[in-house]
């Protein structure tokens, strides 16, 4: 195998070519499979019920006591001292709705009514609910407000 031969380097580059033209065009393909546009959406929106549901957390080791809606996350709902800004905004999903939350007796859960809008594709994130204690208990300190419930962790 001579290196200097003319065919041999026609042949090299001409593989050399076809596999760029590959690589450019795998990543230059414009998205347009309906079915990887809606499995793009559900990634987005599994993302961001994970998002809620870790600044729900971050709010009760916060707080000592739950967000009453999504909205206590970006602004603070009334006397809560020391509150802080978890989220810039409350989003709508990809499919323009608005996150669902709600707290049941044993569990929390966060949702998105997915792309139909009906119970069939919802997406959904749930957790525990922490036990409630007395407010008094909490940090040893007499509760002197009327701040919501308190749960433990």
């Amino acid at each position: 195998m001579n290196i200097k031969d003319p065919d041999l380097i026609r042949k090299v580059f001409l593989a050399f070519l076809i596999n760029l033209l590959v690589i450019v065009y795998l990543i230059t393909k414009p998205i347009s499979s309906k079915h990887t546009i809606e499995e793009a959406n559900k990634n987005a929106a599994e993302i961001q019920l994970a998002v809620f549901k870790q600044c729900t957390t971050v709010y009760f080791r916060n707080h000592g006591f739950l967000p009453i809606k999504l909205s206590d996350m970006v602004t603070n709902p009334g006397n809560i001292v020391n509150w802080r800004q978890l989220l810039e905004e409350i989003p709508r999903d990809p499919w323009g709705n608005e996150y669902s939350y709600n707290v049941g007796d044993k569990i929390i859960e966060i949702s998105s009514e997915g792309p139909t809008n009906s119970d069939d594709d919802n997406i959904t994130v749930t957790m525990g609910k922490p036990q409630t204690i007395q407010p008094s208990t909490i940090n040893n300190k007499p509760s002197t407000n009327n701040q919501p419930e308190r749960l433990a962790l």
